[in-house]
């Protein structure tokens, strides 16, 4: 059973049932219908987008429901996950983006990253969001911001909210890839720097 599979089953065995509650959020509780709702919400934005089936999505992200969900919906359509720690520096971030090519990084504004995403991407107030053309990383299309703090605001990235929360194309409905038990979905390594 695939993790799709397996949420869309709790899902509708314990639709009410909390499964997450998350103290980073305020303690926001999540039942299974709700991230089975919202993960179903953000797979079609990814589609949307133009993410497809065993492109690789970057996750920056602490434990919060962002993560979560985020991690969800890349199940929902077949993108591997590459887990970052949000507490790595610049030099961490460039080396494991150069070394797994993910097509989308969703970054948390967490401590100084507004250095490292202007580090990073200096381009990224250059092109409209999903436009990216970064000359460091030129696979990667999508920055997508947590932004928490609502702080930064940056030309090139795509607010959160805006793709976690509400149909970016409310008129389109895309069809879920099948997803088999043996797909990749994720990359998971350690960095050490000598």
């Amino acid at each position: 059973m695939t993790i799709r599979d397996r949420l869309n089953y709790m899902a509708e065995q314990m639709p009410n049932k909390t499964i997450y509650v998350f103290p980073h959020n305020a303690n926001l509780k999540l039942t299974f219908t709700d991230c089975r709702d919202r993960a179903l919400l953000m797979a079609q934005n990814f589609l949307h987008m133009g993410f497809k089936k065993g492109d690789r999505i970057a996750l920056a992200l602490p434990n919060t429901h962002e993560l979560l969900i985020a991690y969800f919906a890349a199940a929902y359509i077949g993108l591997i996950i590459v887990t970052l720690n949000p507490e790595y520096g610049l030099d961490e971030l460039a080396y494991m983006i150069e070394k797994t090519t993910p097509v989308g990084f969703i970054v948390y504004d967490y401590m100084d990253y507004y250095k490292i995403i202007d580090e990073l991407f200096p381009e990224i107030n250059e092109f409209d969001k999903g436009q990216l053309i970064s000359a460091k990383f030129p696979y990667l299309k999508h920055i997508i911001l947590v932004n928490v703090n609502k702080n930064l605001e940056y030309r090139g990235a795509w607010p959160y909210e805006e793709v976690a929360n509400k149909r970016i194309n409310p008129n389109s409905i895309y069809d879920m890839p099948y997803i088999d038990m043996d797909d990749p979905f994720g990359i998971i390594f350690t960095v050490n720097f000598l």
